[in-house]
């Protein structure tokens, strides 16, 4: 593994033969440099019936981490594809999909856990949401003037017939969601992984990793996700992105995982510039590498973070490894050192 001196990149879960992967970081509203990452455990990246979502908790911004506990499991089936977030009343909610892996008669259910104290103290949730909803992903979206939470998925199957991107919509601080779907007939188009950032006056600005090919789509509201003007961009590679707004500098960076090119990446704009020209955002620069692995990895993304302003200091989770063994990896790294990062190769 090839990193930044500057960036404290450590393993922080590491077992043979075992796959660590889809992490996202949970910051608290109380008390800021308390972090929760949450992952699966499973044997293979594919169907695992045995998986599991496991929890670390951060008590000192990411510098140490306790030992993993088992969040939830059900046997029988893979709990996957994460999505979720903490609300402004500090309450947290994680998504996921149970999945059954029995093709041709598979099923894709989507499921919350919502949390208080953390998630020390759980209630399990399911959505009937029908056809499979394949993957929640990225952060939730809390806008307390208007009372709304939302979070991101993609609904659809394997065949790419008749996919949708989709929001989940609350009203009463998450104790009932309604579904919406904001762009659909996206035949040959798989929109996995989505990310939304929340600006102000309604503005609400995302990234989609299209899965089926080498484009990303920019999403954009400017009345709290009523109607969405969406773009498709080629960009020639393929990332997981995760966007982090700083409004105290007004700048957003985006964190994003290249699969194939072995390496977490990012680009930092003014949050001015998303509703003039985001495609900057992607395509003005080449990005800048925070950690790039070796050729042998194979299967190194998904990078999710959190930022402190208290220390103004970033922590990145991500995973990377091979395809049936890989290790979740945690960074340190202060804002104002980012921007020295220096490209490796």
């Amino acid at each position: 593994m090839v990193y930044s001196d500057k960036m404290n990149t450590k393993i922080i879960s590491k077992k043979s033969e075992c796959h660590h992967a889809f992490p996202i970081l949970f910051q608290d509203k109380i008390n800021s440099e308390k972090l929760t990452v949450v992952y699966r455990s499973a044997s293979k990246h594919l169907f695992d019936k045995n998986s599991q979502i496991l929890r670390k908790v951060s008590l000192d911004g990411g510098n140490t981490w306790n030992s993993s506990t088992i969040l939830y499991k059900d046997e029988g089936f893979d709990c996957r594809n994460y999505g979720g977030g903490v609300t402004s009343k500090n309450e947290y909610f994680l998504f996921f999909v149970k999945w059954n892996g029995g093709y041709p008669n598979e099923s894709f259910d989507l499921w919350y856990i919502h949390g208080i104290n953390g998630f020390d103290e759980v209630t399990i949730n399911h959505i009937n949401i029908k056809p499979a909803v394949l993957s929640p992903y990225g952060k939730l979206i809390d806008i307390p003037e208007k009372n709304i939470l939302i979070q991101g998925y993609y609904i659809g199957s394997y065949e790419l017939v008749d996919n949708k991107l989709c929001i989940l919509v609350s009203n009463d601080n998450g104790k009932t969601w309604i579904n919406k779907t904001i762009f659909h007939g996206m035949k040959n188009i798989t929109l996995t992984e989505t990310d939304f950032i929340y600006l102000d006056n309604g503005k609400i600005f995302g990234i989609s990793r299209d899965d089926s090919s080498n484009c990303i789509m920019i999403l954009k509201s400017e009345d709290y996700g009523n109607i969405w003007n969406i773009k498709r961009i080629p960009i020639n590679i393929m990332v997981v992105p995760w966007l982090c707004y700083i409004p105290e500098r007004n700048k957003v960076v985006l964190f994003t995982g290249h699969e194939y090119n072995n390496c977490i990446g990012f680009r930092a704009m003014d949050a001015d510039m998303l509703f003039t020209e985001p495609k900057e955002i992607i395509l003005s620069t080449p990005p800048k590498y925070l950690i790039k692995y070796p050729y042998k990895y194979n299967d190194c993304t998904y990078p999710s973070t959190s930022y402190i302003k208290k220390t103004d200091n970033f922590v990145v989770v991500h995973y990377g490894g091979t395809n049936n063994e890989t290790y979740l990896y945690s960074s340190n790294i202060r804002y104002d050192e980012i921007v020295d990062i220096i490209k490796v190769v």
